[in-house]
């Protein structure tokens, strides 16, 4: 140690090594702002940055229907129109969101998904404003900062009807800035808005009285001290938002009957509130993983979006500045308690559908996260909140990067189910089917039908009945089905036309001759029967009609009830139709067995079901017989389901029929048919090494398997890359 002078001539002890340190300059309050607004526009240019290829989207989904239904109308009779989903009620962000975003672009997507963009942006600045009442400065922006790098605005923003929960997260962030900021009212108003976008925010008052509890103490000082309200006051204070929640529920009861599809709605079951948080806090930190691992690996975007929030954040976190508003700073453990009342109030709205989580559900509850993280932030060093910030946008990133999705509905798989690779992959797949068919129909004549088989679902191809063409084409009289939905009706209704994928791209199916027959036996091999017989009731009328077809037909009314007409096909066709003499199948076998021709023995059988066509065994070892011959035969097709029809309680005659539907690549109706025959063959049909394997077999192949999983890595281009 040694002595130095002080002014005033006295000694002091220094260390001698090193001068004591200088105390940076204050800075004013001005400069603390520009700093904070600076910081707070980089954090946007990186959002914008990071999100930037979202302009170049494409319509998907449920897109066509909410264009459909606001096409050709005023704004008055578009908002007050039936929900096209007719599931929620969401005028806001159904029908005049996209009333509005089509008039401005003439259908293009561009308009919609720079609005979307632009709702993005506004909800990182509410977010920022809520949390700098809590955090002060540098806590707002590192959560902000969050919060711009997460991967769950990625669905969103490349979802034109992800509308719903941009507008809904904007209303409800505006409700809560607007609350604690005194005017409730308007809050209320803001909330009202955001329940009719996405009722997902429907717990927002609640959230309002965690976020003002948590303002108390910063609201008390030594000079003057509030008291602390009673239940009434905050009852009082709430009141503008309860009314604006009872407003909404007397137009969601008055509109009930509106929603033919309300039963659709989700719902809640004791292991799903669970899962729910489960999958929160793996979206917050992005462990999202699958079949083939976690994604891993870096791209540019993230990287330099990444280094712009870290920018902003060095930026508002100089020296000397003040953290909190006012120079005061509420305790970081109240803002942690507001924060926790503000994810579970935003959790569960959404446990109902944690069946089909994805990400991007959590939005709003992620709000209250990074409020949650900024309040840790703020005690720590500060080279903590530049790793932490870090830490999150490489967890994000490596989520937003998975080519992967859950193909298979479940509250706890362990990736989404909704993903950018699931929409990317989905719109480059329509467009390339829409290339197809307008290269093979560049129009359609008026009041046409299409009618599509080997589409998976989960493009967005064939969505309800055909808005996607009804855009594409410009012609309101066009619809569209998928072959399973075959009827009369439709078909009926004008010009048909059908299509499947044959290596991957549109093909047209039966041009110039009749589907009629081959219809049938799609459908009923999909277990379609009043779609079969459909199809098989207007073909019998055609004089290029055969016997076999009228002998299907005649099953076909026999398995839906209509015994009587069934008898009378048959009786056309000269076989009994009273109860006639079994056949003698033992002594069948035996003849079999002794080496007896095998198509002598299929001719004896047809002649004794001709006498005795309600024998469930000859028919059932006719189809055994017909399928050996030829896998493809259509008559032993038909025999194994008179068979079915006849003994739904024999084990053995769904057996046969999951065998004939795995042949023909039927591989979900089949799950379906094998599950039956487990549950009538009992500890016999357990011990079927044959029928487990396919089992098992199936499994791999059907959404949430293996090889399904594994299949979602094809070319993003070929339609069939997509699981079945």
């Amino acid at each position: 140690m040694t002595r130095a002078r002080t002014r005033d001539g006295t000694a002091r002890r220094t260390s001698g090594a090193r001068p004591a340190p200088v105390a940076a300059a204050p800075v004013s309050a001005a400069e603390s702002a520009r700093r904070e607004w600076g910081a707070l526009g980089l954090i946007l240019i990186a959002a914008v940055w990071l999100q930037r290829d979202v302009l170049q989207s494409h319509f998907f989904a449920d897109d066509f229907l909410f264009l459909d239904a606001v096409r050709g109308r005023g704004l008055f009779a578009a908002v007050f129109s039936r929900d096209p989903l007719a599931n929620y009620l969401r005028p806001i962000s159904r029908q005049l969101y996209f009333w509005v975003m089509s008039r401005l672009g003439n259908e293009s997507p561009l308009p919609f998904y720079a609005a979307n963009l632009a709702l993005l942006l506004s909800s990182l600045v509410l977010v920022q404003r809520i949390a700098r009442r809590f955090l002060g400065a540098f806590g707002a922006t590192a959560a902000c900062a969050l919060l711009a790098l997460h991967y769950a605005g990625d669905v969103p923003l490349r979802w034109a009807s992800g509308s719903q929960d941009l507008l809904a997260l904007n209303f409800a962030l505006a409700a809560l800035l607007l609350h604690i900021n005194g005017r409730r009212w308007i809050a209320a108003a803001a909330y009202l808005l955001g329940l009719l976008s996405k009722e997902t925010v429907l717990l927002t008052p609640l959230i309002a009285a965690a976020l003002d509890a948590a303002l108390e103490p910063a609201s008390r000082t030594r000079e003057h001290t509030t008291p602390r309200p009673q239940l009434a006051d905050r009852v009082r204070t709430l009141a503008p938002m309860l009314i604006a929640a009872a407003a909404w529920a007397i137009l969601w009861l008055a509109t009930r009957s509106t929603r033919t599809s309300a039963g659709a709605v989700p719902h809640l079951e004791p292991g799903y509130v669970p899962a729910a948080f489960f999958h929160f806090v793996q979206s917050v930190f992005g462990l999202e993983w699958g079949a083939i691992g976690m994604s891993v690996g870096w791209k540019l975007p993230s990287l330099v979006a990444t280094a712009l929030a870290l920018g902003g954040l060095a930026l508002v976190g100089a020296p000397g500045l003040k953290r909190a508003a006012g120079g005061t700073r509420p305790s970081p453990r109240a803002a942690l308690l507001a924060g926790a009342a503000w994810a579970l109030c935003g959790l569960v709205p959404i446990a109902a559908v944690a069946p089909m989580w994805s990400a991007y559900y959590y939005l709003f509850a992620l709000g209250a996260a990074a409020l949650m993280i900024g309040a840790s932030l703020i005690v720590l060093p500060r080279w903590v909140s530049f790793a932490t910030v870090a830490l999150f946008a490489t967890l994000s990133a490596r989520a937003a990067a998975r080519e992967e999705f859950a193909t298979a509905p479940g509250a706890w798989t362990t990736q989404s189910h909704v993903t950018p690779f699931y929409i990317e992959r989905s719109t480059r797949a329509v467009a390339v089917l829409l290339e197809d068919l307008k290269r093979l129909h560049p129009t359609f004549p008026h009041n046409t039908t299409l009618f599509f088989g080997g589409v998976p679902p989960n493009l967005g191809w064939q969505t309800a009945d055909g808005p996607l063409f009804r855009w594409a084409y410009h012609d309101p009289s066009v619809r569209s089905y998928f072959i399973a939905d075959f009827s009369r009706e439709r078909a009926a209704r004008g010009p048909c036309f059908y299509f499947d994928l044959p290596g991957g791209h549109l093909g047209e199916l039966w041009a110039g001759e009749s589907p009629l027959r081959d219809i049938t036996f799609t459908m009923l091999l999909e277990d379609h029967l009043q779609q079969a017989h459909d199809a098989m009731a207007l073909w019998v009328e055609d004089p290029h009609a055969v016997k076999l077809d009228h002998y299907l037909m005649a099953w076909l009314d026999y398995a839906l009830g209509a015994t009587d007409s069934a008898r009378v096909e048959l009786a056309r066709m000269g076989l009994a139709i009273k109860q006639g003499p079994t056949l003698d199948v033992t002594a069948t076998y035996r003849s079999l067995a002794a080496g007896a021709d095998t198509t002598h023995v299929i001719q004896q059988l047809m002649a004794g079901l001709e006498r005795s066509p309600f024998d469930a065994s000859g028919h059932a070892l006719l189809a055994d017989l017909l399928l050996t011959q030829d896998v493809e035969s259509q008559g032993g097709v038909i025999e194994a389901f008179a068979a079915r029809t006849l003994a739904p309680s024999q084990p053995l005659a769904w057996r046969r029929w999951a065998m004939i539907q795995l042949i023909k690549k039927r591989h979900r109706q089949a799950a379906a048919t094998l599950d039956r025959y487990f549950l009538l063959g009992g500890v016999q049909a357990a011990n079927d090494t044959e029928a487990l394997e396919w089992r098992n077999q199936l499994r791999q192949i059907l959404p949430g398997g293996k090889r399904a999983q594994e299949g979602l890595k094809l070319d993003l281009s070929n339609p069939k890359a997509a699981p079945r």
